[in-house]
């Protein structure tokens, strides 16, 4: 019983050597280089965890070029599902197509139309497993998100 006081003691006072020594030291501003270096390694540790988390930043990742004014960016991959932003320029379309998976969507910017119906900021769509879709197309431009599993 007393080592367990004894233990309790100790690592109370390391914690208050340790915030005595921390409250003592002046903020320091790394060099630009130093701070980018500290923000690449963080974000590839974030990356390569195997956390529960994961994050994938605006200025992050690679927008392909699908159709004529037509680019995706994934932001996930797994072997049986896929998560990817779309995003369309003004008055460009993708093709009809079928649906091996099902597909969710959501307007993030913009206006789509989605089976001839003009979807908007917010609104979702399920196109389920074994359907197809008509033509999708935009006249003024749009962001989606969509997700297929």
């Amino acid at each position: 019983m007393a080592k367990d006081k004894d233990l309790n003691v100790l690592e109370a006072l390391d914690i208050t050597v340790a915030g005595a020594v921390a409250s003592s030291l002046l903020p320091t501003i790394p060099a630009p280089e130093v701070a980018s270096r500290m923000k690449a390694t963080l974000l590839n540790r974030i990356k390569t965890s195997e956390s529960s988390h994961r994050f994938m930043f605006a200025d992050q990742g690679d927008w392909r070029t699908i159709a004529e004014g037509v680019q995706v960016k994934v932001l996930r991959q797994e072997s049986d599902s896929r998560s990817v932003l779309v995003k369309m320029a003004a008055n460009s379309f993708l093709p009809a197509h079928e649906h091996d998976v099902d597909e969710e969507a959501i307007v993030l910017e913009g206006e789509v139309w989605l089976e001839d119906i003009l979807c908007g900021i917010g609104d979702y769509h399920l196109a389920h497993a074994g359907s197809s879709h008509r033509e999708i197309r935009t006249d003024h431009g749009c962001l989606l998100f969509i997700r297929n599993a």
